[in-house]
């Protein structure tokens, strides 16, 4: 009554119902969705279920079985079973209470094939019942006085936020010998790229880096480097592919490395050590020179700005703005074709060259943060005075202003 008078709903123009329904004493209870709710598959039905009444699967109380069923031929094509460590059932004459599922029935499967078949088929029916909108059905097994074992249909409604389909016979071709990666600046490009950004910025990534003499550009072909990288795509998403074999390069690069510091004499490589521009960290570790030297050196650098935040601020950054400045200031509207593939191409270089110096900046964050937080985790444990579960970095640091951050603050 008083959500009609709220809606401003005449009390004369609707009618009321009481719908009396049984109970049933469910056996094995859960959800079945007539659509795979993660992928979008059409062509897949989701159950999951578990022992007892359906509470304890819908509020996510124990870790049901799962199936994942066929729609053509009804049987399930994937099965995982659960944990199923308790169940809710009823307590007597009023309420339900939470029961613990003896240790040898947790690992046997709620449903049999011959349940699952049946199940499936009800569902179907069901959402033909709704002109074929996939629904997210809630159901019981039980059995009735007369010794009738049967599904019940609780409740089925609309499935709510089901992705798209996916789509049919896509190919996932691999790249030979390589694992491919969402990670640096792969793991900003989250969507299918147009081919206009892969041939431009991609390319722009691998001109931007020093390769070694006869290292081409092959686009999904080009190998990585040392510390140098590509990125490739498949099917429009893009990976960094390691490549197994690369280990090869770096032991190649480091015999060089030692051969070049046995000629030299102690005390020049002791000086290019220290020469924090020119020195690259790599070298120290393995020459000729003592180990507790390569260790000074890499704390050394901790305790003072690295060179790369030093060129950043200086150059790069100041470089990086400077091109978009440039283009900002002419009207596209004005130019000509040529005109605008050239600024696609000047911005696309400048931003890949920006990313490559970021690569340097975002090292020497990950390093010294890294290294406050094995600070406090040693010198500041809960068991110390510390708050419980730990002080850890992230609560002395934070990023740029922001509403996100101005919203926790409030």
């Amino acid at each position: 009554m008083n959500y009609r008078h709220e809606m401003d709903i005449d009390h004369a123009a609707v009618a009321m119902a009481v719908v009396v329904q049984a109970m049933v004493p469910a056996e094995v209870s859960g959800i079945l969705f007539t659509a795979n709710p993660g992928t979008g598959d059409r062509h897949e039905l989701i159950v999951n279920a578990s022992f007892g009444l359906g509470e304890a699967v819908v509020g996510g109380q124990v870790t049901p079985d799962t199936f994942v069923i066929d729609r053509e031929t009804l049987t399930a094509k994937e099965t995982v079973i659960g944990d199923k460590d308790r169940m809710v059932v009823p307590d007597g004459d009023q309420g339900v209470q939470m029961e613990t599922i003896a240790d040898d029935r947790r690992g046997l499967s709620s449903l049999e094939d011959e349940q699952l078949s049946a199940l499936a088929a009800l569902a179907i029916d069901v959402e033909r019942t709704f002109d074929g909108v996939p629904q997210d059905i809630e159901w019981a097994w039980c059995e009735d006085p007369d010794g009738t074992a049967r599904f019940s249909l609780l409740q089925s409604r609309p499935i709510t936020n089901l992705p798209p389909p996916p789509p049919g016979d896509v190919a996932w071709p691999e790249i030979p010998g390589a694992q491919l990666m969402k990670r640096q600046v792969a793991e900003n490009m989250p969507d299918p790229l147009s081919p206009l950004f892969e041939d431009l910025y991609l390319r722009a990534l691998f001109d931007v880096q020093k390769w070694p003499e006869g290292w081409e550009w092959k686009g999904n072909e080009t190998r990585n480097w040392m510390k140098n990288f590509v990125v490739i795509t498949v099917n429009g998403y893009a990976y960094q592919p390691i490549y197994h074999g690369g280990s090869g390069d770096w032991d190649k690069h480091m015999a060089k490395v030692r051969t070049a510091q046995a000629k030299r004499s102690w005390w020049a490589n002791l000086k290019g050590s220290f020469a924090m521009r020119e020195f690259m960290i790599t070298e120290a570790k393995g020459g000729p020179l003592p180990s507790w030297i390569y260790l000074f050196v890499r704390t050394l650098r901790t305790f003072r700005k690295y060179p790369a935040i030093v060129r950043w601020q200086r150059e790069q950054l100041p470089d990086y703005l400077a091109v978009i400045g440039e283009w900002e200031a002419r009207d596209p509207v004005a130019l000509a074709d040529a005109e605008l593939l050239a600024g696609m191409q000047s911005l696309t270089l400048a931003e890949a060259r920006y990313w490559l110096a970021l690569r340097s900046v975002i090292g020497t964050a990950k390093l010294t943060d890294g290294g406050f937080q094995r600070f406090l985790e040693e010198n500041a444990p809960p068991e110390g005075g510390g708050p419980e579960g730990g002080f850890i970095s992230g609560s002395f640091l934070s990023g740029f202003p922001s509403r996100t951050l101005d919203a926790e603050f409030a």
